[in-house]
């Protein structure tokens, strides 16, 4: 590892040290960054489950995730008329 990184949150730290002292377990490791604008899905995710508090008690938490979507305006048949409206200049 480069030790490049951008972290926010120094409980992550934690994590970056054991993953060093994995490194040496392996012959051979490969590391390919993969921004987040190419990997929507797993941000997406991550952004979700950083927002979850879990009970002290509780070692995790089920959550529903659902995408609705309505039909577009013209196919429920509201008009979505276009028009232009001038305003005198000093107004």
């Amino acid at each position: 590892m480069l030790q490049v990184f951008r972290c926010s949150n120094l409980s992550l730290a934690t994590y970056y040290a054991a993953a060093q002292q994995l490194l040496s377990c392996f012959h051979d490791v490969e590391f390919h960054h993969l921004p987040r604008e190419l990997n929507r899905e797993a941000n997406e995710m991550a952004q979700i489950a950083s927002g979850v508090s879990i009970p002290a008690g509780q070692t995790n938490k089920i959550i529903t995730i659902e995408r609705k979507s309505l039909p577009s305006l013209a196919e429920r048949g509201m008009p979505a008329d276009v028009f232009e409206l001038d305003v005198p200049l000093g107004d």
